[in-house]
């Protein structure tokens, strides 16, 4: 004979059916319910006391449970899948305290796995918008380590977004009249007048040096070349396939799912464009999550404008910090030449394999010379703590001169410990 057992903590819709031998831990109640069922006895109602005693046992729980969870930023659907992620652990780690059934444990990873294909299922339909608004490259979502769905709270955009009392003009001035802007590239406006006579790109499109800071003017509107002139690229948008993918210890991360040659234009940092008075504001706010998504804009010293890729933006707002990089980030100039809004572009600072994952320096410094090389290896031979301050103070250095625009702005995680790996690691995100 088979019973409908109702398990303790689980609701009616999770009861299995088990045979009477394998009912070894609960023969009292399968007694109780043959006497009940013979009409021998009836089950008595509990007491006052004892149902205060269990109200106060439930709460209790819940109240534990309640503690394991993080709330900040906590939406109600978030919350819905927080919670069964909590109750799926808190049943595993009954499962290795107390002995239960087959059938229980069965249940408990019958659970978790409808959970995970459920996110996967999520992921998938993520990716399929991701891949619809942004159709030119393939994108690829992945999360084989845990239960982390795609982000609630985020809008993905593909061009950068006006924030509060910002205009971001799209009327340039001049244009080349080019057959072959590469060719013609001594009288091209874009390289020759724009860039002061520095070729802002080779013949294949790609920087001709990525350790130079200078912004990068390309062709315009008003230019008489076509699509394909070199020195259109980043206003041709993103051209590698790239995937976001669950790293072990540090979140989402990118990398890319083909060969990316040295100089190549990888991603623009999209996000939404605000002033540096209101990114002053959101970054007392970002501090206390820890969270490091605002980008300055300081070409001529103090920046006017910020890029804020918490909210909005592409498939940059995943990219993970390195003290090591291999991308490195220009300011380039296509349709707006306000000199206060360029656009932030990454580009491969060192040929990139198959499957690598692309980071970024928070701090700036970007792909480093040989004497900076060198002024690394000797900090190596110094005492850990004297290291890794004196890492910190050349990293500032040098975050000041890249590209015009300025580190992701740190605010207050000037300890947020490190966790890219690399042999040349400052300890720390920020000084």
């Amino acid at each position: 004979m088979r019973y409908l057992i109702k398990w303790r903590g689980w609701p009616i819709e999770c009861a299995t059916w088990e045979p009477e031998p394998d009912l070894t831990n609960c023969q009292e109640l399968l007694k109780e319910y043959k006497n009940f069922i013979s009409g021998k006895s009836r089950k008595r109602r509990p007491t006052a006391a004892e149902v205060a005693e269990s109200s106060e046992r439930s709460k209790a729980r819940v109240l534990q449970l309640l503690d394991c969870i993080n709330f900040d930023d906590l939406t109600p659907e978030r919350f819905e899948q927080v919670l069964a992620e909590t109750l799926t652990k808190r049943a595993l780690q009954s499962v290795a305290k107390r002995r239960i059934l087959p059938s229980q444990s069965r249940m408990i990873a019958g659970s978790k796995r409808s959970l995970g294909i459920k996110i996967q299922a999520e992921l998938k339909n993520w990716e399929l918008l991701l891949n619809a608004n942004e159709p030119r490259a393939k994108i690829v979502i992945e999360n084989k380590v845990d239960l982390e769905g795609p982000p609630l709270a985020f809008t993905y955009v593909t061009k950068r977004v006006p924030g509060p009392g910002v205009s971001i003009p799209d009327d340039p001035v001049l244009g080349c009249t080019c057959t072959d802007c590469y060719e013609e590239r001594h009288s091209c406006v874009a390289s020759h007048v724009h860039n002061e006579g520095r070729v802002p790109y080779t013949r294949q499109g790609r920087l001709p040096n990525v350790h130079a800071s200078f912004p990068i003017h390309e062709c315009n509107s008003l230019c008489k070349c076509g699509p394909d002139c070199p020195f259109r690229v980043v206003q041709r948008g993103r051209q590698f396939g790239l995937a976001i993918y669950r790293t072990k210890n540090r979140g989402w991360g990118v990398r890319t799912l083909q060969r990316i040659p040295r100089g190549s234009f990888v991603v623009e940092y999209v996000g939404e464009v605000v002033t540096f008075e209101e990114a002053e504001r959101r970054g007392l706010e970002y501090d206390r999550q820890a969270q490091t998504y605002l980008f300055d804009l300081d070409l001529d010293g103090e920046p006017v404008y910020s890029v804020d890729a918490r909210d909005y933006g592409n498939i940059a707002h995943f990219l993970n910090h390195s003290c090591s990089p291999n991308l490195t980030i220009r300011c380039v100039y296509t349709q707006c030449i306000d000199k206060d809004l360029p656009l932030l572009a990454l580009f491969a600072a060192e040929p990139i394999p198959k499957g690598a994952e692309l980071t970024f320096d928070y701090q700036m410094s970007g792909a480093i010379s040989a004497e900076q090389q060198q002024q690394q290896q000797q900090q190596q031979q110094l005492g850990a703590d004297d290291a890794s301050e004196s890492a910190a103070e050349n990293a500032s250095v040098v975050s000041s001169s890249v590209g015009g625009a300025s580190s992701v702005n740190g605010g207050g995680l000037a300890r947020m410990r490190c966790l890219c790996g690399s042999a040349n690691c400052r300890r720390f995100l920020f000084d």
